[in-house]
């Protein structure tokens, strides 16, 4: 479903409100701190909770869509990739048919 995929504007709007909250909570501590390992300590925290936010906030849904568009198709076993926006499946079984139906094409295209 292309549209799920693209719609990111509710996990986007959720990974502004963790940079603002974070920002409430650092810039505060930073200005108080005068201990330079503590600055150091919450500017480092800042960083990784902001990139954990967006990596989680921007993947995880998808992933999560994916596996549950895989156990209702049936497909809990197979691996299947997405290229090109469609869904294809690596199985082995799969593959061997793939590859031998090629083969034919190729035989008879010569």
């Amino acid at each position: 479903n292309i549209t799920f995929f693209l719609a990111e504007s509710e996990y986007i709007t959720m990974i502004l409100a963790v940079v603002l909250l974070a920002s409430f909570i650092a810039i505060p501590s930073m200005l108080i701190a005068q201990n330079h390992n503590a600055t150091f300590f919450a500017i480092s925290g800042i960083i990784f909770l902001v990139c954990m936010a967006i990596l989680l906030l921007i993947f995880v849904p998808k992933i999560v869509y994916y596996n549950r568009q895989r156990q209702q198709m049936g497909r809990g076993t197979d691996t299947t990739a997405i290229v090109g926006g469609l869904r294809r499946s690596i199985a082995g079984s799969s593959m061997d048919a793939n590859i031998s139906s090629l083969k034919v094409q190729l035989q008879t295209s010569s």
